[in-house]
This record gives C-alpha cells, structure tokens and sequence, in this order.
C-alpha cells in the first residue's frame, strides 16, 4: 500500500515533482525553440510534468 501524501510524508511528492518540473520546463523551452506558439508550449510543458510526476510517484518509488 502507497503512502498518501500529507505533511509525514512529503520526501516522495518532493522527488518526483522536481524532475517532472525540470523535464516540464525543457519541453516548453524545446516548444518555444522550434516556433511554436507560447500558449501550446505552456500546454505541452505542463502536461509533460504532470504525466512525470505520475509516472515516477506511480513506478518509480519503492513503498515506505
């Protein structure tokens, strides 16, 4: 069973938000970088960094 996250238990929700929003982030800048329109960038970079951050929180961390 998975920890949830509360204020015991931030070092997982910590961890993976970090890369996602790194990873986010480049694939925004990467967006701007080869002309699309900002709006879309934003668009792509957030969903990037949710969709990480459900993938490490997901498969990526042991169980406490």
């Amino acid at each position: 069973m998975r920890p949830k996250a509360t204020a015991e238990n931030v070092s997982g929700v910590v961890v993976s938000a970090g890369p996602a929003a790194a990873a986010g982030v480049l694939a925004g800048e990467i967006a701007l970088a080869v002309g699309l329109d900002p709006s879309l960038a934003l668009a792509i970079g957030t969903f990037l960094a949710v969709a990480g951050a459900y993938v490490i929180r997901r498969f990526g961390l042991p169980d406490a």
